[in-house]
């Protein structure tokens, strides 16, 4: 994240309709339950069989794929956005995000996929945890896309010229500006938990500690955060990874 600390003027959301601090606070309370349950309940394979077996290359989270396309439960559509946030007067660009909101009820909350690296459409398919919880949650669940992929490419063409625009902090920017837009649509500041994994969940994490008036809480798998930044982290993280992962898993209940 760049040093120099900067703030986009986001669009203004009404008072009517505002949810309660205490409708908010347990919204969010109760969702922390529910992903630690999950996180539990699914534990992965004992690490002691990992540890007497093969290399750690090779010890990958199994993934059960889906043939389901969830696309037709969702709508797609555009948002216009300005490609620099800090700027009066910068140009605009078309932003794709998803609306999937066949299990929003009132006192609901909102899902925000934050957008990574790849088309939309990919992450919307295959982020089960936010289609497993949506409807326990009356969740709305919504997609969005990160600037220059998918159909979310500003200049066209031409765009391998414009690349000043691609940045963290813009992308946060965007999200920040979209949540506010959505809620103001709403007409409520219902709670919003964001998803996302890998560079997206340093998105995630980042876009929780600048813009925390804006979303409430944030699930950030497998984010690399301090190698990202550079820091000294564990000479040993296999070894780390395993021993959690088995103190999360059914095994380590029963000992």
């Amino acid at each position: 994240m760049p040093g120099e600390e900067k703030t986009p003027i986001l669009v203004n959301v009404g008072e009517e309709g505002r949810g309660g601090h205490a409708s908010r606070f347990g919204s969010v309370l109760v969702f922390g339950a529910m992903v630690m349950s999950t996180f539990f309940i699914f534990g992965a394979q004992d690490p002691r069989d990992v540890i007497k077996g093969a290399p750690l290359e090779l010890n990958k989270q199994v993934h059960v794929e889906t043939t389901a396309d969830l696309l037709p439960q969702c709508d797609e559509r555009f948002f216009t956005q300005t490609l620099d946030h800090f700027d009066v007067g910068a140009p605009t660009y078309q932003q794709r995000y998803f609306v999937c909101d066949g299990h929003f009820r009132p006192g609901g909350v909102m899902f925000f996929y934050v957008g990574n690296e790849a088309d939309v459409e990919l992450y919307l398919n295959h982020t089960g945890l936010m289609w497993e919880n949506a409807a326990e949650f009356g969740a709305m669940l919504v997609f969005a896309e990160h600037r220059y992929f998918g159909k979310s490419v500003p200049f066209g063409k031409d765009v391998t010229k414009h690349t000043q625009y691609l940045s963290t902090e813009q992308a946060l920017a965007d999200y920040a500006v979209l949540i506010t837009y959505l809620k103001e649509e709403l007409k409520r500041d219902i709670p919003v938990i964001g998803f996302g994994g890998s560079y997206g969940g340093m998105l995630g994490s980042w876009f929780r500690m600048k813009y925390p008036h804006i979303i409430d809480g944030v699930i950030a798998a497998s984010a690399p955060i301090l190698s990202y930044f550079g820091d000294e982290v564990s000479h040993d993280l296999g070894g780390y990874s395993q021993v959690t992962t088995f103190d999360a898993s059914p095994a380590a209940g029963v000992r």
